[in-house]
């Protein structure tokens, strides 16, 4: 547990764009001369959980929770993963940063309408798919 907790430190303390490819180099450099199926089994693994992930997406579970974690296990052996961590990570910073301040100059009723509008439509989409469910049995 306390090697968990010492990456888990380096990762969060790595700049926000690098922290995936710097979790990569650490890893190469610490695995230096082990075994090719000890790389294969992390490869193996990653590739299951983010299946299991997308399997989750379409019934109860944590989804992208768990696509990102196998996607994390994945980017320890990929660079091509870990710099496409690095790059969803500043996207999704983008936007937040731009969400939040629209969502700071919007008005009182532009606010009411972004949440009232998704609920209505989520709302609508599980009426019709219980509706049907009901024709159905």
């Amino acid at each position: 547990m306390t090697a968990f907790r010492e990456e888990w430190t380096q990762i969060k303390r790595s700049l926000p764009g690098r922290r995936f490819r710097n979790w990569y180099r650490r890893c190469r450099a610490a695995e230096r001369g082990r075994s090719v199926y000890r790389r294969a089994l992390h490869v193996t693994v990653g590739i299951l959980i983010v299946l299991a992930g997308v399997v989750m997406l379409v019934t109860p579970g944590p989804g992208w929770l768990t696509i990102g974690l196998g996607a994390a296990l994945l980017a320890r052996e990929s660079l091509l993963v870990a710099r496409l961590l690095d790059w969803i990570e500043l996207s999704g910073r983008r936007l937040a940063r731009s969400a939040y301040r629209r969502w700071r100059a919007a008005s009182p009723g532009g606010r009411a309408a972004a949440v009232a509008i998704p609920t209505a439509a989520v709302a609508a989409v599980g009426y019709f798919i219980a509706r049907q469910l009901l024709v159905l049995f």
